[in-house]
C-alpha cells in the first residue's frame, strides 16, 4: 500500500491514475483486510481462552495490567485498521469502476477468486467489528479492575515500607539503648575491677604487715636468747669471783692476751646489730619490689597503629600521613627518643609538634599523660627532665623493660640477703 498517498495526490490534483495502478491498490487493500480480519479473530479467540485462565487471574496486578493493555491495544488497532481499509477499498473501487470499462472490471473480478463485492466486504467487516466490540469492552473492564488492584497493592507496599521504616527506627533505637547499656556495664565492670585491684592491694599490704610483724617476733625471740646468754655469763662471772685468785700465777703476756679477746656479750651484740640491719634492709627491698610491681601493673603504653575516624587534617609529625593515625600512634617511628630527635632536627615544637613560634606555644603548660601516670611513684625517676614535652615524644612508655629489669635485680638481691641471713643464723646456732 505504498502508493495510497500517491493515489490520493492524483485525486487531489484531478489527474487520472492508470487502471493497473488502481487494480494493484485494490489487491493490496483486500490483502490488508484479510489480515486484519484474521488478527481480530485471533484476538477474540485468545481473549476467550485467557478469561478463564487461572494463571492470568493469579498473576500480580502489575503483570495483569501489562497483559491487558497489550490485548486492548491490539484489539483497538485491529478495529481501526479494518475501518480504514474498508473506506479505502470502497473509494478505490468506485474510482476504478468510473475509469475502467465493464469488461476490464469483470476480468479483474474473475482473476481475484475471492470476495470483491463492496457490500459483501463491508458486511463481513461490520460483523467482525461487532464481535470485536464486546471483547474490547470486557478487556477495558478487566483492565480497570487490575489497575484498582494494583493501586491497592501499591498502597499495601507503601504501608509495608512505612512499617519497615518504623521497625528499622525502633530497632535502631533499641540498638542504641543496648549500646548505652553495654557502655554502662563496661564502666561498672571497670569500677568493680578497680575495686578488686584495690582489695588485692590492701590484702598484699596486710600480708606485708603480717610478715613484718612475724619478723619482729623472730627478732624479739633472738633478743631474748641473747639476753639469756648474757645472764648465764653474769652467773659464770660471779662463780669465777668466788674461786681462788689465780691472776698472780699467770704472766703479763697472758694477761694482755686475755684482755684483747672479745667477750661473748660483745660478739652477740655485734651479730644482733647485723641481723637487725639485714632485716630492715630486707623489708625495705621487699617494699620497693611491691611498689615497682604495682607501678608495672598500671604502667602506661602506647596504642600503635592506624585508627578509624581520624578527622584531623594535620599530618603525622613522624611519617607525614594524614587521617590515618595520630602522631602518638605512628607505627613507623615508635621509640620516644627517636621521635624527639626527629622533632628536634625538624625544628618542630616539642609541645604541639607544629611550627609555632619559639617559647610561645599555647600547649606548653599541658603535662604529659605518660609522665602523670608514674609521677609520685617509685618509678618517678623515669620522667625525662626536659621542661615538658608532647606525649608522643615521651620515653616513659618505652621504659617497661627497665622496670622488669629492676624487679629481677630486686628479687636477686632479696634472695642473696635471705641466704646470708640464714647462713649467719646457722653459724650462731651451731656450737
Amino acid at each position: 500500500m505504498d502508493n495510497e498517498l500517491a493515489l490520493l495526490g492524483l485525486y487531489i490534483e484531478e489527474e487520472e491514475p492508470t487502471p493497473i495502478s488502481l487494480e494493484n491498490s485494490m489487491n493490496l487493500l483486500l490483502d490488508g483486510i484479510d489480515r486484519q480480519l484474521a488478527t481480530a479473530a485471533s484476538i477474540r479467540s485468545d481473549w476467550t481462552r485467557m478469561k478463564g485462565d487461572i494463571v492470568l487471574n493469579c498473576d500480580r496486578p502489575q503483570e495483569q495490567v501489562i497483559v491487558l493493555n497489550k490485548i486492548l491495544r491490539a484489539a483497538e488497532m485491529s478495529k481501526e485498521k479494518i475501518v480504514q481499509l474498508s473506506y479505502k477499498y470502497f473509494l478505490t473501487r468506485k474510482w476504478y469502476e468510473s475509469l475502467s470499462d465493464p469488461i476490464r472490471c469483470n476480468s479483474w473480478i474473475e482473476l481475484q477468486r475471492r470476495v470483491t463485492d463492496i457490500s459483501a466486504i463491508l458486511s463481513t467487516n461490520n460483523g467482525e467489528l461487532k464481535r470485536l466490540g464486546p471483547v474490547i469492552r470486557e478487556v477495558e473492564t478487566e483492565l480497570i479492575k487490575a489497575e484498582q488492584q494494583q493501586q491497592i497493592h501499591d498502597s499495601k507496599l507503601y504501608d509495608q515500607a512505612e512499617t519497615h521504616k518504623k521497625m528499622a527506627f525502633t530497632l535502631q533505637r533499641t540498638i542504641q539503648r543496648q549500646h548505652d547499656e553495654i557502655v554502662a556495664l563496661k564502666q561498672k565492670i571497670d569500677e568493680l575491677e578497680a575495686m578488686r585491684l584495690q582489695k588485692e592491694e590492701q590484702q598484699r599490704q596486710l600480708q606485708q604487715v603480717l610478715e613484718q610483724a612475724k619478723g619482729r617476733e623472730v627478732e624479739e625471740e633472738i633478743s631474748d636468747k641473747a639476753y639469756l646468754e648474757r645472764m648465764i655469763e653474769e652467773v659464770e662471772d660471779d662463780r669465777m669471783e668466788d674461786l681462788p685468785n689465780v691472776e698472780d700465777t699467770s704472766s703479763g703476756d697472758e694477761d694482755g692476751c686475755m684482755e684483747e679477746i672479745p667477750t661473748l656479750e660483745q660478739i652477740s651484740s655485734d651479730e644482733e646489730d647485723n641481723r637487725v640491719d639485714d632485716h630492715t634492709s630486707l623489708n625495705r627491698l621487699q617494699e620497693d619490689l611491691w611498689k615497682i610491681k604495682k607501678v608495672l601493673k598500671k604502667f602506661p603504653y602506647r596504642m600503635i597503629g592506624d585508627t578509624k575516624g581520624v578527622a584531623s587534617d594535620k599530618p603525622c609529625a613522624f611519617c607525614g600521613k594524614t587521617k590515618r593515625h595520630f602522631s602518638d600512634s605512628c607505627p613507623k617511628v615508635t621509640n620516644g627518643n627517636e621521635r624527639y630527635h626527629i622533632v628536634s632536627t625538624g625544628k618542630l615544637c616539642v609541645h604541639c609538634l607544629d611550627n609555632c613560634p619559639k617559647h610561645k606555644c599555647k600547649f606548653k603548660p599541658r603535662s604529659c599523660w605518660y609522665c602523670d601516670r608514674v609521677r609520685g611513684t617509685i618509678a618517678e625517676d623515669m620522667i625525662p627532665e626536659d621542661n615538658g614535652h608532647h606525649k608522643a615524644l615521651c620515653s616513659v612508655a618505652d621504659s617497661r623493660s627497665l622496670l622488669v629489669n629492676r624487679i629481677a635485680s630486686l628479687k636477686k638481691e632479696i634472695e642473696e640477703r635471705r641466704a646470708r641471713s640464714r647462713g649467719r643464723e646457722c653459724r650462731r646456732i651451731d656450737p
